[in-house]
């Protein structure tokens, strides 16, 4: 967890592919995970040498792989699943990188931030003017900005944008109540920086109706207020989103959907079968990635919607993987927090400190995992990437 003395942070330049990794998740996964395939071979003999540094992970991450192999042998689609098991060991290795291999974490974190809150404010342009702009490649096409899917930008739609907005949004908030005792320049330049951040992240989920990044802000705007910044910062966020639903008719009733009996009926049905298939196979599941495959075996038939998806990440691992895999998964991601949470609480008196920002991105963090009672971000590769590297960079020991 890095040095026991805490330090104030500086603010270095980031180098040139650390910048890049952090300012190209926004636009998708292949960007981004170029920069880490070679961060990854130019810094190998650095990885090596950190992951044998603990062996405590490694032995954690095999056997959660094996329980991963073992599902998917005894899976309906054998292939599919093995390519669940796969994406699972990129998460590892995404969180590796984040932790051994990023120089300059402060850096890192405001610009990846940075990059998110201008994905917003394009959010923000794509709500209220419903343009759509579609960029040529060939016989490929991206769309740049469209208001399908909730509002789509660069080829995400409105839920897998939810998770990127949040974290911009608690970090906001984080800029904003980080305890003071740098020059007044430099904390007013901060503090503006966080309520852009927070006012730009929490339009863009408001009026495109991102009802998972609306709770995940919420779960890490608790935090922070738990972690012991002001007490404002929960009610700013909370009185911002209470404001957005009572003058933006649509998003106060999709708040509302989710606690009705109509709407949100077929999810409830949907949540119903994966709990069937848990009840079924506890121990390996139905086999990682395998959920839609085996659904209509368990669907109801009064689903109409033929969903084939939980949104839930709890239930949808539990019931792919099995019960022991989701206890070990789950559970060493909140241990993790945690331990984070617990070694950075000596320094939160200290203005602009390691220890107050590394509070600010493991509530940033929890955040993204308030998201997963109402969605499944962790099977969808753009969505989790920056999850695991800011994971990682949690634990970088050159914070």
């Amino acid at each position: 967890m890095g040095s026991a003395q805490e330090k104030r942070v500086t603010h270095s330049r980031a180098q040139p592919v650390e910048l890049f990794l952090a300012l190209t998740p926004p636009l998708g996964a292949g960007f981004p995970a170029l920069a880490a395939i070679y961060l990854s071979v130019r810094k190998g003999r650095q990885l090596v040498r950190g992951l044998a540094s603990d062996p405590f992970f490694l032995w954690w991450w095999a056997i959660l792989l094996a329980l991963g192999l073992a599902s998917a042998a005894f899976a309906s689609d054998k292939g599919t699943a093995v390519v669940g098991v796969v994406s699972a060991a990129l998460c590892f290795w995404l969180y590796a990188v984040g932790r051994y291999l990023i120089e300059d974490p402060p850096a890192f974190l405001r610009w990846f931030m940075r990059a998110v809150g201008s994905l917003a404010a394009l959010g923000v342009v794509e709500a209220l003017t419903k343009v759509e702009v579609v960029l040529s490649l060939g016989k490929q096409s991206l769309v740049v900005m469209s208001p399908a899917h909730k509002g789509t930008l660069f080829g995400m739609g409105g839920n897998g944008l939810g998770p990127f907005f949040l974290y911009a949004l608690v970090y906001g908030l984080g800029l904003l109540a980080l305890p003071r005792g740098e020059r007044a320049s430099a904390r007013i330049r901060r503090q503006v920086e966080g309520l852009l951040l927070f006012a730009v992240s929490a339009a863009a989920i408001g009026l495109l109706g991102i009802r998972n990044a609306i709770f995940g802000a919420l779960v890490g705007t608790g935090v922070l207020v738990a972690g012991g910044f002001a007490p404002w910062v929960g009610a700013l966020a909370a009185g911002g989103f209470g404001a957005l639903m009572a003058l933006y008719r649509p998003l106060g009733e999709r708040i509302v959907a989710v606690f009705g009996a109509g709407a949100e009926a077929g999810r409830r049905m949907v949540a119903a079968s994966a709990l069937q298939m848990i009840k079924e196979h506890p121990f390996l599941g139905v086999g990682p990635h395998n959920f839609l495959v085996v659904y209509e075996r368990y669907r109801n038939p009064q689903e109409l919607e033929n969903l084939g998806n939980p949104h839930n990440s709890f239930l949808r691992f539990g019931s792919e993987w099995g019960l022991p895999a989701a206890v070990l998964f789950f559970g060493w991601i909140y241990w993790r927090l945690w331990s984070a949470w617990r070694a950075a609480g000596r320094g939160l008196k200290v203005a602009d400190s390691a220890a107050a920002l590394k509070r600010v991105l493991v509530a940033v963090l929890v955040g993204f995992t308030g998201t997963f009672m109402f969605d499944d971000p962790l099977f969808t590769f753009f969505e989790v990437l920056p999850f695991w590297l800011l994971l990682g960079l949690l634990e970088n020991p050159a914070w």
